[in-house]
C-alpha cells in the first residue's frame, strides 16, 4: 500500500453525498485542503448531510468547508488529487478534462484503503445480486466468533468514515461496480465474486463493460500474497467468460481461486444441504433447512460467505451456529407479516425492495413453490435498461397476478402483455405514485386468498416515487401496518 501525504495538498471531491463527506471529514483532520462540489443545486442534496455516526447541519458544513453547488466548475482542474463519489458518472465533462489533464483520480474506496491499517484484514464482497446479504452475513459469523470487525461499503456507512488508521480484525467491504471504477492500488486479502447480471446499463456501454468493473477488485491480489485468495461462482457464465478473458492480466493462479456453484464444484447445494468438500481439510454437510434465510440464491450466497471466512473459523460447530442466528436484511425477502382477511386465511407480505434488477427478482420468484402460484407482485419503478422479457417464464410459473407500478408501467406492460392478468397503477409525480403504490398493495389484499403472498419485487431502481429503495421498502411495511390495524378494528 503506498504511503501518501494528503498535508496542504488541494483535494476536490465530486459529489456530496454520505462517501464524499466522510472523505472531507477525513481529509480535514489530515490538513490538507479541501473542495468540494455536486452538479445538484443545494437544496436536493440537503438531506446528504450524514457521516458514520454523526448528522451534520448543512449550514455549519458550508461554514467549514469551501462547497460549490449546481455545477462541477474547472476549480476542479487546479486540484492535486480528485475523489468521485460512486454516484457520479466517469462521463461527466469535469472528470473527461481531468483525465485528459492527467490528473490522480480515486474513488473513496482507494482513499479509504491507503488509510487502512496494514495489520487489518480485508474481506472485499461484489457481485449484481446477494452483496448485502453475504458481506452482513460474513460479519455476523466473525463478530460471533469473537473477531473485531468492521462493516462498510455500499452497506450503511463509507469505509472512510471509519477509523480505518487503528487496526480491526477485519474490514468487511461491500462493493459496488461504481466504486470500483477508480481503484489503483486496493488489495483485499479475501474478494468475493459472488455473480455477474446485466444491471446498471445505463451506466456502461456494454454489459462486458460492466463485467469487467466487477474484476476489478481482484486486480491487485497475486500469487505472493501468501494468504489472499478469491472466491468466485463456478457456474455464472459471465463470471467464467470474463475470467478467460482478464486471466492473462491477472497475478494469481488458480490454487488461488475457491469456487462455490449448486451443483458442480469443492462447495455445492445438496437439497437442503450445503456441501464443502474440502472445509479445513474436512468434508462439512450443513443443513439448512430451519435457517432463517430463504431460497437457493441464500444457499449460494451463504457458501460464498463461509468460502470467505474458512481460514479464520476453526470450529466448525460455531461455524453453524453463527449461520443459523444470523437474520435476513431489511428489504431483502423481508417477511413483513400474516395478516388474515377472516380465519384460516393467511396472507404475507414480503418486502423484497432491494430487488432492483431482472435478476433479483428471479431469485425472490424462485423461493416460493410453484405448484401454488400464489405470489401477488408488484413490480415497476425507474428504468435501468434492463430486458423485462427475462422474468416471463419465471412470471409464468409462479405468479397468480401483477400490479404495475412506477414510471416503467408502458415498458412492462408491452413486455409481459401475453400474461393476462395485469393491473396498472399510474401516476404523474412521487406525491401522486405513493398513493397508486398504496391502492396497488390494498388491491392485491383484496384480491388475495388464504396462503397468497403479496410480494414487492420492483426490478427497477426507487427513484421515479421514492427517495431510495429503503424508503420504498419503509412505505411498503407503513401500508402494510395500516391494513393491519385496520383488520383488528374491524
Amino acid at each position: 500500500m503506498d504511503k501518501f501525504d494528503f498535508c496542504n495538498l488541494n483535494v476536490g471531491i465530486i459529489g456530496i453525498a454520505r462517501s464524499g463527506i466522510a472523505v472531507a471529514k477525513k481529509l480535514k483532520n489530515l490538513k490538507a485542503n479541501v473542495f468540494l462540489s455536486d452538479s445538484n443545486v443545494a437544496e436536493k442534496i440537503k438531506n446528504n448531510y450524514i457521516c458514520f455516526n454523526e448528522k451534520y447541519s448543512f449550514n455549519k458544513f458550508n461554514e467549514e468547508f469551501e462547497v460549490e453547488y449546481g455545477q462541477n466548475s474547472d476549480k476542479l482542474l487546479a486540484m492535486d488529487l480528485l475523489i468521485v463519489s460512486p454516484g457520479v458518472p466517469l462521463t461527466a465533462p469535469v472528470i473527461v478534462k481531468a483525465k485528459e489533464k492527467g490528473l490522480a483520480i480515486w474513488s473513496e474506496i482507494e482513499f479509504a484503503y491507503r488509510l487502512t491499517n496494514k495489520k487489518t484484514k480485508i474481506i472485499a464482497v461484489t457481485g449484481s445480486n446477494g452483496k448485502s446479504t453475504t458481506v452482513s452475513l460474513i460479519n455476523h459469523i466473525l463478530l460471533d466468533n469473537g473477531y473485531d470487525s468492521v462493516l462498510a461499503g455500499n452497506i450503511g456507512y463509507a469505509y472512510s468514515g471509519f477509523d480505518i488508521e487503528n487496526r480491526h480484525d477485519f474490514i468487511v467491504l461491500e462493493l459496488s461496480s461504481f466504486q470500483l471504477d477508480l481503484i489503483d492500488s486496493f488489495k483485499p486479502d479475501v474478494a468475493v465474486l459472488l455473480n455477474i447480471t446485466p444491471d446498471h446499463l445505463n451506466r456502461y456501454n456494454t454489459f462486458e463493460d460492466y463485467a469487467l468493473s466487477k474484476f476489478n477488485i481482484m486486480k491487485n491480489i497475486s500469487d505472493i500474497d501468501n494468504e489472499s485468495f478469491v472466491v468466485l461462482n463456478a457456474e455464472d457464465r459471465m463470471v467464467l467468460k470474463m475470467l478467460k478473458t482478464v486471466k492473462e492480466n491477472l497475478y494469481i493462479s488458480d490454487q488461488k481461486i475457491k469456487y462455490f456453484s449448486t451443483k458442480s464444484s469443492d462447495s455445492f447445494i445438496e437439497g437442503d444441504y450445503l456441501v464443502l468438500s474440502n472445509y479445513n481439510s474436512n468434508k462439512l454437510k450443513i443443513n439448512t433447512k430451519s435457517f432463517p434465510l430463504l431460497g437457493e440464491h441464500n444457499k449460494l450466497n451463504m457458501l460464498a460467505a463461509i468460502l470467505a471466512v474458512e481460514p479464520f473459523i476453526k470450529n466448525e460447530k460455531e461455524l453453524i451456529d453463527s449461520l443459523k442466528t444470523f437474520k435476513p436484511l431489511e428489504h431483502r425477502l423481508e417477511i413483513v407479516d400474516v395478516l388474515n382477511k377472516r380465519e384460516d386465511n393467511n396472507i404475507r407480505f414480503i418486502n423484497d425492495s432491494k430487488a432492483t434488477n431482472t435478476d433479483s427478482v428471479r431469485y425472490a420468484l424462485n423461493s416460493f413453490n410453484p405448484d401454488k402460484k400464489q405470489v401477488h407482485l408488484l413490480i415497476g419503478g425507474s428504468d435501468k435498461g434492463e430486458d423485462y422479457s427475462t422474468l416471463l417464464p419465471y412470471i409464468e410459473k409462479y405468479v397468480k397476478k401483477i400490479y404495475l407500478i412506477g414510471e416503467t408501467i408502458p415498458k412492462m406492460n408491452q413486455t409481459f402483455i401475453r400474461f393476462n392478468d395485469i393491473e396498472i397503477f399510474s401516476a404523474n409525480n412521487k406525491d401522486a405514485g405513493k398513493l397508486k403504490f398504496e391502492e396497488a398493495i390494498r388491491t392485491a389484499f383484496n384480491n388475495a386468498v388464504s396462503d397468497d403472498v403479496i410480494l414487492l419485487s420492483p426490478a427497477c431502481a426507487s427513484f421515479d416515487w421514492f427517495d431510495n429503495f429503503e424508503d420504498r421498502g419503509n412505505q411498503f411495511k407503513n401500508i402494510v401496518i395500516k391494513i393491519k390495524n385496520e383488520q383488528l378494528i374491524k
